[in-house]
């Protein structure tokens, strides 16, 4: 049986009563100047939020700014009578594009001593591109910063010059980002930021990227570098560095290329010796079984390419790896060789495989998190990998699955799953109420369970389900998707 509710923490009822108490006096007024003269919203700030500490009021700021279904109007009356100097992290949330002006204002005369802003929902483009300055210019404790979709060099110029201590800069999605505008981040006239920025995250899934030349600026000057996120052409970047510098090395933990050839993996072992985690997309033949030779990586995620050399490649280093993810893989994929080639995976995910067997025992010891998606995957392969891995946490099959109650119970009463916490199936046709009475009385720790209108259940049981787990006070979700 599932754990019970925990009791609230004290902590949390308070900052729900504060917050709550907040929404409402907020809610009365209807302009900023009525805030500043209501006696009502003098007197809940003075006894509320003035002897507050300053981490309790970012707490309390944070509560509100999260909850979506307040109106724009309330959160902005909030961020303005929070926000305060000490405060170290904000993250606005989404406002609608009338209040992206106000809202930069506050931050710009308030948050000057934040050092961790995410812009992500107040989008500061084109002729708001000024107002982003202005804010870059305020807060120059920032060491983490994200401005997806509004980089420009003119703002990358800026950087440069106020934000010296960032070590976490996120321009992702659309960007316009040259040469010139790398080179005004790195030499702006103050080289300390090229000593602190270690993640440049870059990517435009679907669109324009910008280009290897201009990226192989970051990795030639910003030493400590360690990834430039999903950005997919870091080898083409690195090409454009060896052209220049034959003897190049980088200290990137983490890269994503794209129709990797031989030459580059080659170049790629050569400048990057301490990669951790490497995203190949479609890879030409040979270059998977070039990854033995790099000594730390323990990631792996590939695309587009061939299992016979996947296999090749495990076999000599599988034991060092702890989390792969596999897409559009070509051939079979036999889950009994994995196991005895990576017997320390933690974490395995796949996608549109073509085919998932296994034709002899499975064991993952350790493996934490499985899931698999669009894929050919027999119910056998399903009960073998289950009742092969006693610590597994998280359990997800996103396809139509095969598996049937008989399955399930054979599972659950053979073996016991103390850590199991996640089980999604997405599309069970054969699962019924037993199973999920066998999952709830055989998880002891079991918190989350769906996707129940992918099974062969009624709403009206679903409900059920959800009254009798609300009644004994069980910290378990049930998710469905019926139609209300």
């Amino acid at each position: 049986m599932p754990l019970y509710m925990p009791v609230p923490l004290l902590l949390a009822t308070s900052m729900h009563a504060a917050a709550g108490l907040v929404i409402n006096a907020l809610t009365l007024t209807n302009t900023q100047r009525e805030i500043l003269k209501d006696d009502k919203v003098k007197l809940i700030f003075q006894n509320y939020l003035s002897n507050l500490p300053v981490s309790l009021k970012e707490k309390l700021l944070y509560y509100i700014l999260d909850l979506d279904e307040l109106e724009a109007s309330v959160r902005y009356r909030a961020l303005l009578l929070i926000l305060c100097p000490q405060m170290k992290s904000l993250c606005p949330g989404i406002f609608p594009q009338t209040y992206f002006t106000r809202v930069a204002h506050v931050i710009c005369c308030q948050g000057t001593t934040l050092e961790s802003l995410d812009l992500r929902g107040v989008w500061l483009k084109g002729n708001l591109l000024g107002e982003l300055q202005n804010i870059l210019q305020s807060l120059k404790n920032l060491r983490d910063l994200h401005i997806p979709h509004m980089a420009t060099d003119a703002i990358l110029n800026t950087i440069g010059q106020y934000n010296t201590s960032l070590q976490i800069l996120d321009i992702m999605g659309e960007c316009n980002v040259t040469e010139a505008g790398i080179e005004s981040l790195c030499n702006s006239g103050n080289s300390v930021i090229t000593h602190n920025l270690q993640f440049v995250l870059l990517g435009n899934p679907g669109g324009d990227e910008v280009s290897p030349s201009t990226v192989s600026l970051l990795i030639k000057y910003l030493p400590k570098l360690q990834s430039l996120g999903s950005y997919p052409k870091v080898g083409e970047a690195i090409e454009y560095l060896i052209q220049e510098n034959s003897d190049i090395t980088t200290n990137l933990i983490h890269l994503h290329d794209s129709y990797t050839d031989l030459n580059r993996i080659c170049i790629l072992i050569k400048t990057t010796p301490m990669l951790d985690s490497i995203f190949i997309d479609h890879p030409s033949d040979g270059v998977i079984s070039h990854l033995c030779e790099f000594s730390h990586l323990t990631k792996v995620k590939f695309q587009r390419f061939q299992l016979n050399e996947f296999f090749r490649f495990i076999n000599k280093v599988g034991r060092k790896l702890l989390t792969m993810e596999l897409m559009f893989g070509s051939g079979i994929l036999d889950f009994a060789s994995l196991s005895k080639q990576c017997p320390n995976l933690v974490k395995f995910t796949c996608y549109k495989m073509d085919c998932i067997r296994h034709f002899d025992k499975v064991e993952f010891p350790y493996l934490k998190n499985f899931g698999v998606y669009y894929s050919d995957i027999s119910p056998s392969c399903v009960k073998s990998v289950m009742l092969a891995s006693p610590n597994m946490e998280k359990l997800s099959l996103g396809d139509f699955l095969e598996i049937t109650d008989d399955d399930i119970i054979e599972i659950f009463t053979t073996k016991e799953f103390t850590k199991l916490k996640h089980i999604w199936f997405a599309n069970a046709v054969y699962l019924t109420s037993v199973s999920v009475q066998i999952l709830i009385e055989c998880c002891p720790n079991l918190v989350s369970l769906g996707e129940l209108s992918g099974w062969n259940m009624t709403q009206t049981e679903t409900i059920i389900f959800k009254e009798a787990i609300e009644t004994e006070n069980l910290a378990l979700k049930i998710i469905d998707y019926f139609n209300d």
